[in-house]
């Protein structure tokens, strides 16, 4: 009679291959939903791998604000947030594991909070007027990592008894606010005219010059109301201000904080224009009054993305060593970078999908940046494990026959085969081809 045997089952494939090694986890209810205590927080723009520390939103308790003075309540529902201004929704999205990933109709923003040790935190000011002083004493990137450079603003007063003040950028903002007896500083201009205003959030990348533009303290009462502006799609729209002579629009890219020149309409639409590149925009709107007996309200400041190409999702490898990842709407190509520890390639795909059959298996670091002529590409990164054979599972043993049979793995080509006889210091090591081993011998 045979003696019984203990057998150990290993593949070998005809290119360079990977271990298996796989990992379930057990995920209770109560952990798939973000929980309201561990959001709070500050949440950069975060695109192509790198913070934008001039855009973000925070979080804290149940109110939000942004890098654009904005502020409100937010909801929180299972992992979907919604951000609320004065009760009416401001954005929408969905927040998890330090994401915070803002939806719009056409596409979607990440924001992401910084490891503990990394970047600076902006200005947590609630203050609603756009004028507020920058103060951050705390400030984590005025350090020796991350040194911030300043700047000499040159400061014109405006009126006829002042003339011009000189002043340091503090922590890379203009923290300058003067007086003068019966007005108030209604903010700071980059021209003579004051039709382009300064973003006070901006971070000073050169030595700069501003002009002030003040109120008559008996005219404050008559400031107007900022419009309440709702946007969906590329059309900007807000309910009628009483007593408005107008309503005045600039824009610019985030990047760039240099505004176009103000334009005033006298509706209560407006649609951004179609033809400007794709990119990440801050619009500012304000009510104009008649300067007379009616003083324009402070600017409101929406971040607008125009043709910003959506994230890359759901990406993986199939059976047939094949990477592949959802279409992203209006992208005509896509770059696709990966590196493991000795391969390297740059491909450029049509499609959402791309061969790597050709390349050895290992661990590789993947990029995939999805492209269009006049949109903002965005970017996609993670790690795969690629020509990682599966197991052999066994179906059978035929005792009659001596013969043990197991499942075919895709991709494999062939099996190698070690044996033991349990009372028996005798072992046994064998390669077949198919998908069985024949134990008569």
């Amino acid at each position: 009679m045979k003696k019984p045997l203990l057998i150990v089952i290993a593949i070998c494939l005809g290119v360079a291959a990977v271990a298996t090694c796989i990992f379930i986890f057990a995920l209770s209810e109560n952990d798939a939903t973000e929980s309201a205590n561990n959001i709070n927080g500050t949440y950069y723009f975060y695109i192509n791998g790198k913070y934008d520390d001039s855009m973000w939103y925070k979080l804290d308790g149940n109110k939000w604000y942004d890098s654009n003075n904005e502020q409100g309540t937010f909801k929180l529902e299972n992992n979907n947030i919604s951000l609320l201004s004065e009760g009416i929704q401001f954005a929408k999205g969905t927040i998890s594991d330090g994401v915070l990933t803002i939806k719009g109709d056409f596409s979607e923003v990440t924001f992401r909070k910084k490891p503990s040790n990394s970047g600076t935190k902006p200005n947590n000011s609630t203050d609603s007027t756009y004028y507020h002083s920058y103060d951050d004493s705390e400030d984590s990137g005025n350090n020796d990592n991350n040194e911030v450079t300043e700047y000499d603003v040159t400061y014109y007063l405006n009126y006829e008894e002042a003339g011009t003040e000189t002043h340091k950028t503090y922590n890379g903002r203009i923290n300058y606010q003067p007086s003068r007896d019966g007005y108030k500083l209604n903010g700071w201009f980059t021209d003579p005219d004051c039709t382009i205003v300064w973003d006070n959030s901006t971070v000073v990348d050169n030595d700069l010059t501003l002009y002030a533009e003040w109120v008559e303290d008996d005219k404050l009462q008559g400031r107007l109301d900022a419009p309440l502006v709702n946007i969906v799609d590329d059309a900007f729209t807000w309910k009628s201000v009483a007593n408005a002579s107008g309503y005045e629009i600039n824009y610019s890219l985030s990047s760039a904080a240099q505004y176009s020149e103000p334009e005033l309409i006298h509706t209560t639409n407006w649609s951004f224009p179609s033809d400007l590149p794709g990119g990440i925009y801050i619009v500012k709107l304000r009510t104009a009054g008649n300067g007379m007996t009616t003083v324009n309200s402070f600017p409101v400041s929406k971040t607008y993305y125009h043709k910003c190409l959506e994230e890359t999702n759901n990406v993986y490898i199939d059976y047939f060593f094949r990477l592949n990842w959802d279409a992203v709407k209006y992208a005509t190509s896509y770059t696709i970078e990966g590196s493991s520890a000795d391969e390297h390639f740059v491909k450029t795909a049509e499609t959402n999908q791309l061969d790597m059959s050709a390349y050895n298996g290992g661990v590789y670091n993947i990029t995939i940046t999805a492209n269009c002529d006049g949109y903002l590409s965005s970017t996609y990164s993670g790690s795969f494990v690629h020509k990682h054979l599966d197991a052999p599972v066994v179906l059978q043993y035929d005792p009659d026959n001596y013969r043990l049979l197991w499942q075919s793995v895709n991709q494999a080509t062939s099996y190698k085969v070690n044996g033991m006889i349990e009372s028996e210091e005798y072992s046994f090591e064998k390669t077949v081809s198919e998908n069985y081993i024949d134990l008569s011998e």
